[in-house]
């Protein structure tokens, strides 16, 4: 036999008698038991980590779904495990347009960095297809008895042009005449014009001011042949560059020649 005294939180506290009988003998024992409620069906409450997890799993089963709702937190006991950090909209948009503008600044400086580039190749090859035409009159006026300075000079003021050679021509004698050294005048020329035949050109100046060379002439003439040689080939390539940018235009006047002549061709075939 048995009888329940109490509740407990766990189960249900039950106290058992026995009644033991032998011959005229009996003896009584009583046992004190805790029945749990073992029902299946009912499951104890998931913590806030599984019921996270449980959420997170549930949404992504669902391949529909393109975008997965995260708790705000996931914290058991007192203890915090993860804190989400939620962007804001206005975060976002900033974050974006940082990204713009530096992409914009960086494009404008690649193309100012670009420019310049473009504009001292083109002051180079100015200066390349001048030097030879320079340098041969230089010779003649040499032969002729001038000094440098002087025929610096005559052929500054019998050249009309504003091109960059000419311009630096007349900024070296513009110091000259204003009291620079002449050696220091022409090694300035060099550095302006940063260009290889310059460079030789002013190493010989140079050469005859500090030691007084009396092959002056024979060495420029050497020298004028090799910037003749060079003039040609830049020609030659500037030739094939404007041939090649002439493709394209040409491929369009091609086409263009062809739908005049075969459209009167393909209607008349597709009248009859």
């Amino acid at each position: 036999m048995g009888a329940i005294s109490s509740n407990n939180n766990n189960g249900k506290e039950v106290v058992i008698t026995a009644i033991l009988f032998k011959g005229n003998s009996i003896a009584e024992k009583q046992f004190k038991l805790v029945v749990k409620d073992l029902n299946l069906n009912q499951r104890p409450s998931p913590t806030p980590k599984e019921e996270a997890v449980n959420i997170i799993n549930s949404q992504m089963e669902d391949y529909s779904n393109t975008l997965v709702t995260l708790p705000s937190n996931l914290k058991e006991n007192s203890t915090t495990y993860i804190n989400w950090a939620v962007a804001s909209k206005k975060d976002s948009s900033i974050l974006n347009l940082i990204f713009f503008l530096t992409v914009v600044i960086a494009g404008i400086i690649y193309a100012l960095n670009n420019e310049v580039k473009e504009k001292l190749k083109k002051r180079n090859l100015l200066i390349q297809i001048d030097f030879p035409d320079f340098l041969n009159k230089f010779i003649l006026l040499i032969n002729a008895g001038m000094n440098v300075p002087r025929a610096l000079e005559k052929i500054i003021g019998d050249t009309q042009s504003d091109r960059p050679l000419y311009r630096e021509l007349k900024l070296t004698y513009s110091e000259i005449k204003a009291g620079k050294s002449e050696l220091q005048a022409y090694e300035d020329f060099a550095i302006r014009c940063k260009t290889t035949e310059i460079t030789k050109f002013v190493s010989t100046l140079i050469q005859n001011l500090k030691k007084g060379n009396t092959e002056l002439t024979h060495i420029l003439k050497l020298h004028v042949v090799e910037c003749w040689n060079l003039r040609k080939s830049i020609a030659k390539q500037l030739g094939e560059e404007a041939s090649t940018k002439l493709l394209f235009p040409i491929m369009i006047m091609f086409i263009a020649i062809l739908l005049i002549v075969l459209t009167p061709a393909v209607l008349t075939l597709s009248s009859m």
